[in-house]
């Protein structure tokens, strides 16, 4: 999963965005207003401002704008209104790739807040005639919020039939949920031989998994590019080792500033300045 770009951080910044809103109509631009909206920190949606903002702005929004701003402005658990129009948006993940980023930050969000039980959302969905994208938001957000929203059945079918990036998150949901570092290991190695662009994505998915509550992952996805000899896209994990200060983290950050790959080098020197590491 791709990174979003320019999130909105702050109170101003988010009235400034909702008050635009009704002016948001071609395809493009509620897209990106989707993708800010459901990376907003939870706190500003409880500001009063904010909540009166959006209910001023909801009628002259498109649909899916409304329902998107209605469902994190809750106050409680979500009406079967609201749940059902979830489940659609999961199942159309296909339309169109904004979909694929956004839906796991919104199912992430909503589980956060426990406003939706998103376990039956995921076991629904998650179909072997299911779209790709679908599949890939199922997994996503089951690693992140339910491990076990998920069968072993379902995982195993998707990972033979499906995609290799498919395979790949069906693999690591199954070696986090028997707690076994052989499989983690053999998971984490498994992508160094992935084409370029199908390698970015992953990487991608990790430092999604890795922001969300995944926390070793990216430690052990560096350990086992830095064996394979593979250094590909290790600047986008290098800095997320910083949130995890331990001794081995930051052995593995003197071994990257070593490395012959300037930019990985670069990248590892400055994660260990930040953490105060000379």
């Amino acid at each position: 999963m791709q990174p979003i770009l320019n999130p909105i951080l702050d109170k101003s910044t988010l009235l400034s965005v909702v008050a635009d809103l009704p002016l948001t109509n071609n395809k493009s631009q509620v897209d990106l207003s989707l993708l800010r909206l459901v990376q907003v920190p939870d706190a500003l949606w409880f500001d009063s401002e904010i909540r009166t903002q959006v209910k001023a702005t909801l009628a002259a929004t498109c649909k899916v704008l409304r329902q998107v701003l209605e469902m994190l402005t809750s106050e409680g658990s979500l009406d079967p209104g609201h749940r059902a129009y979830l489940g659609r948006l999961v199942r159309w993940a296909s339309v169109t790739e904004t979909m694929g980023y956004l839906l796991p930050n919104l199912l992430l969000a909503l589980h956060r807040r426990k406003l939706v039980d998103v376990a039956p959302v995921l076991s629904t969905s998650f179909r072997f005639y299911s779209s790709e994208q679908c599949l890939i938001t199922c997994l996503l957000t089951s690693i992140a919020c339910v491990p076990n929203a998920l069968s072993e059945g379902q995982l195993r079918r998707a990972a033979v039939f499906r995609s290799r990036r498919i395979k790949w998150l069906c693999g690591l949901l199954l070696s986090l949920r028997m707690q076994d570092r052989t499989s983690k290991e053999e998971v984490n190695g498994y992508f160094s031989n992935f084409s370029n662009r199908l390698h970015l994505d992953v990487i991608h998915d990790v430092c999604w998994l890795t922001s969300n509550g995944t926390s070793d992952l990216a430690h052990s996805c560096l350990q086992a590019c830095v064996e394979a000899g593979d250094l590909r896209d290790c600047d986008l994990l290098i800095p997320l080792l910083a949130r995890i200060p331990t001794t081995v983290s930051q052995q593995l950050l003197i071994k990257l500033a070593e490395e012959s790959d300037k930019r990985v080098s670069d990248i590892a020197k400055l994660t260990l300045a930040s953490a105060g590491v000379s």
